[in-house]
């Protein structure tokens, strides 16, 4: 979108300095306008032909396998960090977003989610905000963790999330919690 919105301006600046290019003539004899009425945007020869493999076809003979890439929407991350942001400043209840997260959903994996990381990055975010972990306590973190995981999946998902920094210290915690408890 950002895209065709530079692409549009820039044809209408160029739009603009030729019209003020053809207002009036040069003075100077070394000065040159441009004319844009000869400038062809499409191809002049109609030698050019379009590959039939070049166009995407869906009746290919092998239906059971996609082979397309799938990516995600450019920008995503940020309207997810814009997201928390207002979240924070509402003081939206943490277990309220983790019921809305994808994987969670989904039940997949949390391990080296962005998603999920950005989620307990918020954690951290929230308590600090409120003034301490008793606001979100480690307890209240590890039974709604343990709604959508089992305590041999928590273990794991605690030693892989000690790979973040950003995160570390709360996966620690989480930990001895838990085995505390247990």
């Amino acid at each position: 979108m950002r895209l065709v919105f530079l692409l549009v301006l820039h044809l209408v600046q160029i739009s603009a300095c030729s019209s003020l290019n053809y207002a009036e003539k040069p003075k100077r004899p070394d000065h040159t306008s441009i004319d844009f009425s000869k400038l062809r945007l499409s191809p002049a020869s109609s030698n050019l032909s379009i590959q039939p493999s070049s166009l995407r076809s869906y009746k290919t003979g092998d239906e059971g396998t996609i082979k397309e890439e799938r990516v995600g929407i450019p920008g995503w991350t940020m309207l997810d960090g814009i997201a928390y942001k207002l979240f924070l400043k509402w003081e939206v209840n943490p277990a309220d977003i983790f019921q809305r997260l994808r994987s969670v959903r989904a039940s997949g994996k949390l391990d080296d989610n962005k998603g999920f990381i950005q989620w307990l990055q918020y954690v951290n975010k929230y308590r600090a905000k409120r003034g301490g972990e008793s606001w979100f306590a480690d307890y209240k973190l590890v039974e709604l963790l343990r709604k959508s995981k089992s305590d041999a999946e928590l273990v794991t998902l605690f030693q892989s999330l000690r790979r973040y920094s950003a995160v570390k210290n709360l996966a620690d915690e989480m930990q001895a919690y838990m085995i505390l408890s247990s």
